[in-house]
């Protein structure tokens, strides 16, 4: 049985391997090898990490560590040093990686269940489309993934050594961690896993005669030696960015400017909405009053004083984080999944195998199983469970990406595959049993991960946001400039183009929260014009002529003459375009009106206010 099972498994992971090359060889021939692998748009992650390698190769780099430097300071230029820079190398490297990724997760199942949840993980990973999409950029995805799942079997395999093997694991173990960290800091959080396993594993190896001080005495010795290895791949970084800062610095130096990107009172959810092509996320002015301030005040230090500042509205966009992590929908930044299909003929009949059905399967088995493990003390498949809630709180610490979230699915489908073998057997012995007692788990897997955060958003999130944020957001982008707001985000928002015809007056009411006097103000204002021309708006009793060269989007600055009330009165004299104005309806305060109407929604536009 156990031949037929490593026979099973060489043959998913062999059409793995041939998935990915045929996906890549289709992606990368695309458009005549003018695209995305080959020639990376110059602002994304892939150009600067081919960028970075090549420089490293050729003796040219000598600044210091910006983003986490593994894949860019080790993986790629070992590749590029042998092949001549060559992409082919990466994409073959990358593609081996990936049916690797496939191997181990079967393995990993079935050490923590049995035979045929590692094969069904592996088929899982094998023909997930997030996965082998990623294959064949110059992004972390591929690298990270199998990291995470290496780690979790490594520690599996501990859990199961011997004499002077079990130490070396646990070593080994330490050192993989490392070089996850150094892919991507994230695995940071996995940490207090591997301590978890480890002290658990050490208490059971002890005898039971032994008394309370030699356990404590050979748990600290393992938990030393895993801090230990964890570390030493990453000291050489540690080292190069302390000799370039004159500082202490960690191995790479951009945590803050990643941490702003989804921590700020602005911030959305993720990166760039599921239905746009690949392109740049949101950057709001609260980000780069931020960032132009990090020098003086770390970013974790903005982030907690905003915290203690407005506790529950934090806590909400973190919620809104943590719900959207297991939502079907892939949010693409250098690659876009809609791009891509259309590309590659393979990805458009292998996208039923997507991260939704993958995590609504795991997040069954995380509410039937976790429980059953803890109680049962499976150590195995609570730190499986452990590792998916670790991946998912440091994810939701910054903001998600479909790359960001990637590497989970190798383990998500482990603990998918478990329940589904779970399911399957008890269904074998009582079928009424087995879909009263695990039905509701599978049906709030469907619900959280296919409606749970559109179910929020349409129906709770305005609501939500009068009681934890009444005022809307006001944020001191310098000492005497303050930003008011009331409309969400753009991307994960209710945004609605409506018509304004000649003659309609909007107005807008803003909670300024200042004591004292009002300089100055200047409204941004944000409009779509369906074709170029010009339009007369009288605002506050003064005409403006706004001018757009193009269609689209308008958004720009006007000044504007305000009272005690800080209300905006915008009112269309004439155009000779159609205009639209633009409402959030995940934002209704009941400040913005048409005609004296309450729109049903907040308008979308910005008051800076200057004081003296």
């Amino acid at each position: 049985m156990k031949k037929k099972f490593i026979l099973t498994l060489l043959v998913i992971t062999l059409g793995a391997l041939f998935i990915r090359l045929a996906v890549s060889w289709e992606l990368s021939a695309w458009n005549q090898g003018y695209n995305a692998v080959h020639h990376a748009p110059t602002a994304t992650d892939m150009a600067t990490y081919r960028k970075l390698a090549t420089q490293i190769v050729c003796g040219e780099f000598d600044g210091e560590f910006y983003y986490q430097p593994f894949y860019y300071v080790v993986f790629l230029p070992v590749l590029y040093a042998f092949t001549n820079c060559a992409v082919w190398a990466v994409i073959i490297a990358q593609c081996l990686l990936g049916a690797l990724t496939v191997l181990l997760t079967g393995l990993c199942g079935a050490k923590i269940w049995n035979r045929r949840a590692g094969v069904l993980a592996a088929v899982a990973v094998a023909l997930s489309e997030s996965l082998i999409l990623f294959t064949p950029f110059h992004l972390i995805a591929t690298l990270q993934a199998f990291w995470v799942i290496l780690l979790l079997w490594i520690v599996l395999k501990t859990l199961s050594a011997q004499g002077r093997r079990w130490w070396l694991y646990w070593g080994l173990a330490g050192f993989i961690s490392g070089c996850g960290i150094l892919t991507r800091g994230n695995l940071w959080f996995f940490v207090p896993c591997l301590v978890y396993a480890a002290a658990t594993s050490t208490g059971i190896r002890l005898p039971k005669s032994a008394s309370s001080r030699d356990r404590w005495w050979q748990i600290t010795l393992v938990v030393g030696l895993l801090s230990a290895t964890i570390f030493l791949p990453q000291l050489p970084f540690i080292q190069h960015n302390t000799r370039i800062r004159g500082v202490l610095s960690g191995p790479s130096t951009a945590a803050g400017a990643v941490l702003a990107l989804g921590n700020t009172p602005e911030a959305p959810p993720g990166g760039r909405n599921p239905d746009l092509p690949a392109g740049p996320m949101e950057y709001p002015p609260t980000y780069g009053s931020w960032m132009a301030n990090a020098d003086r005040i770390s970013i974790p230090t903005q982030i907690y004083r905003w915290f203690c500042r407005e506790p529950v509205a934090w806590l909400e966009l973190t919620f809104r984080k943590l719900l959207l992590f297991f939502d079907y929908r892939e949010i693409p930044n250098n690659v876009s999944f809609m791009e891509c299909r259309k590309q590659s003929v393979i990805l458009r009949y292998l996208n039923f195998c997507t991260t939704g059905l993958i995590m609504m399967s795991a997040l069954a088995g995380l509410i039937i199983l976790l429980p059953h493990a803890w109680r049962r003390r499976r150590v195995k498949l609570l730190l499986s469970g452990g590792f998916i809630v670790a991946y998912w709180l440091a994810t939701a610490v910054f903001y998600l990406l479909a790359r960001f979230r990637a590497p989970i699915i190798p383990v998500m489908a482990v603990v998918g595959a478990v329940f589904i073998d779970y399911f399957l057997r008890s269904r074998k012995r009582d079928a009424v049993k087995a879909w009263f007692k695990l039905g509701p788990a599978l049906l709030a897997g469907f619900f959280i991960s296919f409606a749970a955060y559109d179910f929020y958003r349409y129906y709770c999130e305005a609501g939500v946001m009068r009681l934890v944020r009444p005022d809307g957001v006001r944020v001191a982008l310098t000492s005497d400039t303050i930003m008011c707001l009331d409309n969400g985000p753009f991307s994960f928002g209710g945004w609605q183009f409506r018509q304004i015809i000649p003659g309609e007056v909007l107005s807008k009411k803003f909670v300024l929260g200042t004591t004292g006097a009002v300089e100055s103000a200047e409204l941004e204002l944000t409009l779509v014009f369906e074709n170029s021309g010009s339009a007369t708006f009288e605002i506050n009793g003064t005409r403006h002529i706004i001018r757009s060269q193009q269609s689209g989007l308008w958004v720009g600055k006007l000044p504007v003459a305000i009272g005690e009330e800080a209300t905006i009165k915008i009112k269309l004299i004439s155009a000779n375009a159609e205009i639209y104005y633009v409402i959030d309806t995940q934002r209704h305060y009941r400040r913005s009106r048409l005609n004296q109407k309450d729109l049903g929604g907040e308008l979308v536009c910005r008051l800076f206010v200057a004081e003296p």
